[in-house]
């Protein structure tokens, strides 16, 4: 019998099979790899709320801006959310142009100093992962440090996890996660988290930035603002992995200073200046509408003033002097000067270089060459009420700037002791004491001799004259009208004139008004020709009661017609040193005269020659 031996042939089958699946083919199976997990990373735009703001995340590997993966546009409060596929690796999210409203100038934002706003921010992505970014002057700092780690030689992921470290380190918050609040819009709680301690920070920028308004005036470039902060901040720590103060010149590539407009920038800048902003916007009622009580914020500010004073690096922050926030106590200024007569006002304003907590009002007097003791206005339980009483409806708590009015009855001062043989009262003077707190507990303390005086006269005696009339005049103004009271009883007034540049004078009508004081009249002049006015002009006018005591005024007018000039002057006799800096990049210094034709509107943009200068002058 013939048998046929099937074993081999089948085994080559099978191989065949094998090998034809191995290769794709017999139609099936699919080898492509699976899809990438989507994730994605959504947060808050904030240096106040950014609107419209261009947001955009590309793969960050080693320090290198990548492929794009998405983007997208911040919404009227700021928020985004980005979706996209990638592996696990570093990305680097950025945030351009777009606007917000300063909290402070109330104006819309959109550029300062010649640059749309820029936010960074870096992290570690997990794919498929959903995470938190926000994109704030804060996290600009995480990206700036995370860049110059990586030129350091770090990786990419280590630089950014210790950068973020760092930063988290120095305000006790996670600045990439934490959602700062508004707290000029609201944000209402019972205590500050740290989302309020986020937005308090930020808008102390902005508070500081106005601070500088006040003190310098706004540029036409709109340079105090708390985005050109913030750049100012990125450059800074780009540069050294510090907040020194430092950068790196882009047009020399050398180490400068940076100033923020006429501020220099020093880590001070960034520790107790920000450390007494946030105190101020949180005490002030106008910008902190959350609710929350500002004494909650206190130890984190204390924290950032306190960055760099340990004998170390704060994070960025390098080693500084130990610096308090606010040690002074508010202080007291009259805004009026005049005479007082009967009961009549003093009008005061208290400042604080943080905010005002609180004052009290005294007053004292001197008889027979000594000064008596404080009596406190407003006191009913001492004779403090029958001299003074305040009136605070001016005044509100946490401000930098507020206002109070003392009511002193001067006749009471005077019916203290009176001379028995002339009527006359022997008191010769009286003065106003005022002690004041702020919300720091800096405090001056009734009954230490310590407090504030405010010195007063006051006339009981012959009329007192005031003159409501401006002091200054321009060939503008073609005629002039002199206006002002008398502070007695219109039908105690005999008469009233006044003398124009020393000529003859002239009766003048008294109209009966009320005013602060109590009864009053009130004159006013004929139209005096403006042409008549020399540099300054003298009005002498006089007021005579029924008892013929004489109340005399001289009042002052000074004209003006000059407009401002501004002159530029040049060195003359002196070299200047220059940097000249030629195609190849390379730099070289000389010595040269600086005129007005160095720099014309010509060559300004297109020279290579740089004039060296300080940089305290150069702002």
């Amino acid at each position: 019998m013939i048998t046929k031996n099937t074993l081999k042939p089948t085994l080559g089958l099978m191989a065949a099979s094998l090998l034809l699946s191995a290769c794709g083919g017999g139609g099936g199976g699919d080898s492509t790899p699976p899809a990438r997990k989507t994730g994605s990373i959504s947060g808050n735009v904030f240096d106040a709320p950014v609107n419209g703001a261009k947001i955009e995340v590309f793969e960050y590997k080693n320090g290198k801006v990548g492929r794009l993966l998405a983007n997208t546009t911040s919404n009227a409060f700021g928020d985004y959310k980005l979706e996209f596929e990638s592996s696990s690796m570093p990305l680097y999210v950025v945030a351009q142009q777009g606007s917000y409203t300063d909290p402070l100038t109330k104006e819309i934002v959109s550029s300062s100093a010649g640059k749309t706003l820029r936010l960074e921010g870096v992290v570690n992505f997990s794919e498929g992962s959903n995470q938190t970014l926000m994109l704030t002057p804060l996290t600009n700092i995480v990206s700036g440090l995370a860049k110059y780690k990586i030129a350091e030689g770090a990786s990419g992921a280590d630089a950014i996890s210790k950068a973020l470290s760092s930063i988290n380190g120095m305000y006790g918050f996670n600045v990439n996660e934490t959602t700062p609040i508004d707290i000029t819009k609201g944000g209402q709680s019972s205590f500050a988290t740290p989302g309020h301690q986020y937005g308090a920070l930020l808008t102390a920028y902005s508070s500081y930035s106005y601070d500088l308004i006040e003190k310098y005036g706004q540029s036409k470039d709109n340079i105090y603002t708390s985005m050109h902060l913030a750049d100012i901040q990125f450059r800074d720590v780009i540069a050294d992995g510090l907040l020194d103060g430092l950068e790196i010149s882009e047009s020399t590539g050398a180490v400068t200073p940076l100033t923020f407009g006429q501020q220099k920038v020093t880590s001070d800048v960034y520790t107790q200046d920000l450390s007494q902003q946030i105190l101020i916007v949180v005490n002030d009622p106008k910008l902190n509408v959350s609710g929350t009580d500002a004494d909650d914020y206190v130890a984190f500010s204390q924290q950032v003033n306190d960055l760099g004073t340990h004998g170390q690096t704060d994070g960025v922050i390098p080693p500084r002097d130990e610096t308090e926030i606010d040690t002074i106590p508010p202080t007291v200024t009259r805004t009026d000067s005049d005479v007082l007569a009967g009961t009549d006002n003093v009008d005061l304003r208290i400042n604080d270089d943080i905010g005002v907590q609180s004052i009290s009002a005294y007053v004292e007097y001197k008889l027979n060459g000594i000064w008596s003791g404080e009596f406190k206005c407003s006191d009913q339980q001492t004779s403090g009420s029958e001299f003074c009483s305040v009136d605070a409806s001016g005044f509100e708590v946490g401000v930098r700037e507020t206002n109070i009015k003392v009511s002193i009855d001067t006749n009471a001062i005077d019916a203290v002791e009176r001379d028995s043989d002339t009527g006359l009262s022997n008191v010769s003077d009286a003065r106003l004491v005022f002690y004041t707190a702020d919300v720091l507990g800096n405090e001056l303390v009734p009954g230490s001799n310590k407090g504030h005086y405010v010195n007063f006269y006051w006339d009981n005696d012959a009329p007192v004259i005031t003159v409501s009339s401006a002091s200054a005049i321009n060939k503008q103004l073609p005629e002039y009208v002199l206006k002002g009271t008398v502070k007695e009883a219109s039908q105690d007034i005999k008469s009233v004139n006044v003398s124009f540049k020393n000529g003859l004078p002239e009766e003048l009508s008294c109209t009966p008004v009320i005013t602060e004081s109590g009864s009053a009249c009130e004159f006013t002049s004929k139209p005096y020709s403006t042409e008549e006015f020399l540099s300054t002009t003298t009005f002498d006018i006089t007021a005579k009661d029924t008892k013929d005591n004489v109340g005399k005024l001289t009042f002052t007018v000074s004209r003006d017609d000059q407009a401002p000039a501004q002159i530029v002057a040049y060195p003359e006799g002196a070299s200047m040193n220059y940097v000249n800096v030629n195609l190849d990049g390379e730099r070289s210094t000389y010595e040269g005269v600086y005129t007005q034709d160095t720099y014309t509107s010509d060559n300004v943009q297109s020279s290579r020659d740089y004039l060296k200068i300080d940089y305290v002058y150069a702002s």
